[in-house]
């Protein structure tokens, strides 16, 4: 009974914090990624169309395109829905009032929405893989029959996109590309201290002069490592250090491109584009993985590989089992190709 008042008293907190949190910051200035979520899933529902016209690889580009550009066309949508809505002039007690109410349903919906969409997610899963006796209730359901574990993955994968498309178009390309030369530049400083270290003369010549005063007191091998680390973190340094000079060079016009609108909006669609093929890939690979461990194509496996493919035959069947999701893997052109 303790437990059931705890719970029942820190799920009322987040309801509440949830409600006035929504309703200061108000509908206009809410991430409004729970509509767009069911706009783009209603936009996936014509899927049982697609299966009956087109297959293959050319249904599994049909099905992302229509995935990437239904994305793109509701965040462009609601981008300029929110800068119209901004944009108004004057605003009476009533528009207030709707802007502070929906603003708090929305941020109470986006939290019903998450948590209704991955345990749906999980429950598909464990239908299928590991389906346990007190669950029967749920799967036994009319609602999860007919709605439930046909589209519960479908929401997810949705999800994901709209993530994906709507991060990359805010990160940028140009953005991404100075992360990356600054993880490069990292990177490569420090392998090249320790290949340095390791083989140049007068690097070994430091080792060696700091290492013979360090043994006397530390031991040959203890006296060693330690100088060894303590010159290749200095190199390591001085290198970081040069790098992210010449990074902070590469950086200054890269910002002075950022700063023009159609540079921008260029920018943002092609990190928009590159995060949405990302994320078709890892699926194609996670399906290709599937498909290959439930169908025996990975030989060599024993006892194992038979274990391992009772286990992936029932993952394969929860993915299949989704509309969306299943008609991606039914078309896959990585599935093709190892068939």
């Amino acid at each position: 009974m303790t437990y059931i008042i705890i719970g029942g008293s820190v799920g009322g907190a987040i309801v509440l914090g949830t409600f006035v949190y929504g309703a200061v910051r108000r509908f206009v200035r809410m991430k409004w990624t729970p509509y767009q979520i069911l706009l783009l899933f209603a936009l996936t529902l014509i899927v049982p169309l697609l299966r009956n016209v087109i297959s293959g690889t050319v249904g599994f580009a049909v099905g992302a395109g229509l995935l990437f550009v239904g994305a793109a066309i509701i965040l462009a949508g609601s981008y300029f829905l929110r800068r119209a809505l901004l944009n108004r002039k004057g605003s009476s007690f009533a528009s207030n009032f709707f802007d502070r109410f929906f603003g708090a349903f929305t941020a109470l919906f986006a939290i019903v929405l998450y948590l209704v969409i991955f345990a749906a997610s999980a429950l598909v899963v464990l239908q299928y893989v590991a389906p346990l006796e007190f669950l029967d209730v749920v799967y036994q359901n009319a609602i999860w029959i007919n709605f439930g574990q046909k589209y519960a993955l479908d929401l997810l994968l949705v999800t994901l996109v709209l993530l994906m498309v709507r991060g990359g178009y805010r990160l940028g390309f140009l953005c991404s590309l100075q992360t990356l030369l600054t993880i490069v530049f990292v990177f490569g400083a420090l392998m090249l201290s320790v290949y340095g270290t390791l083989n140049w003369g007068f690097l070994n010549g430091l080792v060696a002069k700091l290492s013979t005063g360090l043994s006397a007191s530390l031991g040959s091998l203890v006296g060693f490592l330690l100088a060894f680390f303590i010159v290749s973190f200095v190199f390591t340094f001085l290198l970081v250090t040069v790098f992210m000079g010449l990074n902070a060079l590469l950086c200054i016009p890269i910002k002075r491109l950022e700063k023009g609108r159609i540079i921008s909006a260029i920018d943002g669609s092609v990190m928009a584009v590159i995060s949405f093929a990302v994320l078709m890939v890892v699926v194609c690979g996670f399906d290709a993985g599937v498909f290959a461990l439930a169908n025996g194509v990975i030989e060599g496996l024993g006892e194992f590989g038979t274990t391992l493919s009772e286990v992936f035959m029932k993952i394969e069947s929860a993915i299949r089992g989704s509309s969306f999701g299943g008609f991606l893997y039914d078309n896959s052109p990585i599935n093709a190709l190892i068939n």
